[in-house]
C-alpha cells in the first residue's frame, strides 16, 4: 500500500503509514500525544528504506 505520509512515534520509535485519514494514536504502543510523533520527510533515508521494505533504525539518519 502506498502511503502519503509515514509517521514515526517518538515513544516506541515504530513507524506507520497515514493516508488522507489522520491517525491520532500509534497502532504499536497506543501513544495518543501527537506532539510525540513526527512525519518523515520525502527525502529522508529512513522513508526510502521504509518504502523499499529495508530494515532501518534511527542511527541511519546519523550515518548519512
Amino acid at each position: 500500500m502506498d502511503y502519503k505520509q509515514i509517521v514515526e512515534c517518538l515513544i516506541c520509535e515504530n513507524h506507520y503509514g497515514q493516508n488522507e485519514k489522520f491517525i491520532s494514536t500509534c497502532p504499536h504502543c497506543g501513544n495518543d500525544d501527537t506532539k510525540k510523533t513526527i512525519y518523515l520527510s520525502e527525502d529522508s533515508e529512513m522513508l526510502k528504506a521504509y518504502i523499499n521494505g529495508e530494515p532501518f533504525t534511527n542511527e541511519l539518519v546519523l550515518t548519512k
